[in-house]
């Protein structure tokens, strides 16, 4: 759909490559100096060629937490379904919901087009400007504490990595201390505690 491209090139590619992304296709990164920021825009397989859906999510990965995660080698092509801390468009934009789509067609491209430049004015950029190191990430998990749950354990892992043992003790008790977990899941953060030699009780 050409008004898609149009969007695409015109809206998010200049905006997003303003502030430091990189960019292939739909999809967009920036690295940091702990991990890279993730921006990714997906289409409805539902869409027609009058009639498009799309949103977009932004995620941070690091390949070390994303072995420790899912137990399996990293993907070929990283995406923000491969993130472990993953924003939907809808806590971004503080729409109520996680997940927030535009729906474009041939008669609303004008009205969407000023929609998209809003927001990515006055949220999306905004957000992902702030977004610059560790402890910024931390943001993740005010956004959306429900989806962004694991933001301390992310942040306290990588803190302890860089030498920030007292904060990433602190955070990791509190995410231990947020919810009760399975025993297993516990048994696997003290296991990785115990080899950045953070002093962690069960």
């Amino acid at each position: 759909m050409e008004d898609f491209k149009d969007i695409l090139t015109t809206l998010f590619k200049p905006k997003l490559k303003a502030i430091g992304f990189r960019t292939s296709g739909n999809s967009f990164y920036r690295t940091e100096d702990n991990f890279t920021l993730k921006f990714d825009i997906w289409k409805s397989q539902w869409n027609t060629s009058i009639d498009m859906t799309f949103w977009f999510d932004i995620g941070v990965f690091r390949p070390d937490y994303y072995e420790f995660m899912f137990h399996k080698g990293l993907p070929n092509y990283i995406r923000t379904n491969h993130c472990s801390l993953r924003l939907g468009s809808g806590s971004v934009l503080r729409k109520g919901v996680p997940q927030y789509s535009y729906r474009l067609t041939p008669q609303n491209k004008r009205e969407l087009t000023e929609e998209i430049e809003n927001d990515l004015d006055n949220s999306v950029v905004p957000f992902l400007t702030r977004i610059k190191n560790i402890e910024d990430v931390l943001e993740f998990k005010d956004l959306d504490p429900v989806y962004c749950s694991d933001t301390n354990l992310f942040v306290g892992f990588v803190l302890a990595q860089t030498g920030n043992i007292d904060r990433a003790q602190k955070l990791i008790v509190e995410y231990l201390s947020f919810a009760r977990y399975p025993t297993n899941w516990v048994d696997r953060i003290l296991a990785e505690c115990d080899r950045l030699k953070l002093k962690i009780k069960k």
